[in-house]
């Protein structure tokens, strides 16, 4: 994923600083001698953008998961990791091509600060922004080239320089190049494919055997059900819909409870005996449904499903 980030940075750049525009204006390469005598060959501003370090991000490390219905089963995606990709961002003019007069050190700080007010303004890094109807993309890619993963994220940015990095002079040497001012860039990048999701199934019965204190011998079994309210032919979810619970047979007929359901359509009906129940819900714009179910359940389901 580092090098489509590469490729989003260098479009948001060169599509906003139109003196960056051409086809070889932004580079990834060492910013060395090498890099100064093609910058001077070629007569036109650069802008280097060089990756010197890639390191895990602690920051946002987590063991966080997202857990979803999926066909009956819970879906359960863990968070990617992300890596740090820490550049050295430098601007660089054509001396030999510039009039006598001109000071070439000027014009990349003029590049620079062009350069740092454009990542400034865009802070997170949203492809959805940077190919937004309306903007011209010089090297001409689209939302649709940025790889799926990447197209709807938001990637944080900062624009400062790495504590380990402040001494510069070590580097610049080197490169052998004279020192020069520098702006620091650090976008976190996710690590995909991260870690695969897994499937469990849930847990749609429970039960409890209940002891007396004074009677210990007189077990009192009491069960948890749970179900979701759906609706069509899929799982889509009903949230915010009444569930009723009410008793039909013997020992259970007492029982006249309700809830409301959850985000996902999901519900709990807790200590109840076991017996024949009847569920009923009713949502807004989609009416009332129900069904009798014996608890436990021979096939472990008490979903309430709308046409």
């Amino acid at each position: 994923m580092i090098d489509p980030v590469n490729e989003i940075v260098r479009d948001l750049i060169q599509s906003r600083v139109p003196a960056l525009a051409g086809p070889s204006q932004v580079g990834f390469e060492p910013p060395d001698d090498k890099w100064k005598a093609a910058v001077d060959g070629a007569g036109e501003d650069r802008l280097d953008i060089y990756l010197y370090e890639i390191r895990e991000d602690l920051k946002y490390r987590t063991n966080d998961t997202t857990v979803r219905f999926q066909n009956g089963w819970l879906n359960e995606s863990h968070t990617p990791e992300r890596l740090d990709c820490h550049y050295l961002i430098t601007a660089w003019s054509p001396m030999l091509h510039l009039p006598p007069t001109a000071e070439p050190t000027r014009d990349e700080h003029r590049i620079l600060y062009s350069v740092v007010a454009v990542l400034m303004a865009n802070r997170p890094l949203a492809p959805v922004e940077v190919y937004k109807p309306g903007v011209t993309i010089p090297s001409g890619r689209k939302l649709s080239d940025v790889p799926p993963e990447l197209q709807q994220s938001s990637l944080p940015l900062e624009t400062t320089l790495d504590d380990q990095i402040r001494n510069l002079g070590d580097f610049w040497g080197t490169m052998k190049v004279v020192w020069r001012p520098t702006l620091g860039l650090t976008v976190t990048v996710p690590v995909l494919p991260g870690i695969p999701d897994s499937q469990i199934a849930p847990v749609l019965t429970l039960g409890a055997n209940w002891l007396p204190q004074q009677s210990p011998l007189a077990v009192e079994p009491w069960l948890t059900i749970g179900g979701r309210v759906l609706t069509g032919g899929g799982d889509t979810p009903v949230a915010g819909a009444w569930v009723h619970i009410s008793g039909l047979s013997a020992g259970v007929d007492q029982v006249n409870r309700r809830v409301l359901s959850g985000s996902a359509g999901t519900f709990i009906f807790q200590r109840l005996r076991a017996g024949q129940y009847h569920l009923r819900t009713v949502a807004a714009g989609l009416g009332d449904i129900g069904r009798d179910v014996m608890v436990p359940s021979p096939t472990g389901e008490y979903d309430l499903r709308f046409p």
